[in-house]
């Protein structure tokens, strides 16, 4: 049996931007970024290298995604997730300029410049899609299938 040892619980008000309700925000703006064709070259950029050293998504590294031309804004998002709300909604992926496999490379190419990937399953998947389909009632918790 598992013993657990009894932890405090804190009683006065937290106060750092990431104790944050729904309420504080008047707009998605406000925790969004958005790209732009700046942006988007740079990942052109770094898939072509990507391409032309013939690696796949599990051997790619921060030194893999250069993006030079946009490392400052990378940078401001991971330090919102770290310093800020703790999330940032990253708008604006031209999903008709790059297939779904390309995706996945400059999502997990952003990601090297956060951190380290890792494994997300018991079955070692390091990028999974995810898909929220609803049967009929959108709501209606009951109706979701994920």
């Amino acid at each position: 049996m598992t013993n657990i040892t009894n932890s405090s619980i804190c009683t006065t008000r937290v106060s750092h931007p990431s104790a944050w309700r729904s309420s504080d925000f008047s707009s998605a703006d406000q925790y969004a970024f958005d790209l732009g064709p700046r942006h988007y070259d740079a990942f052109d950029k770094a898939l072509s290298g990507i391409r032309q050293q013939g690696l796949n998504l599990d051997d790619i590294e921060k030194k893999h995604f250069e993006v030079p031309e946009i490392v400052d804004d990378l940078a401001t998002i991971f330090d919102q997730i770290q310093n800020g709300y703790g999330f940032v909604l990253v708008r604006g992926f031209p999903l008709d300029r790059y297939t779904e496999e390309e995706l996945g490379l400059i999502y997990w190419g952003i990601g090297t410049h956060m951190g380290t990937g890792v494994s997300q399953s018991v079955l070692g998947d390091r990028h999974r899609h995810v898909c929220l389909l609803y049967t009929s009632d959108a709501a209606d918790e009951r109706s979701r299938v994920d």
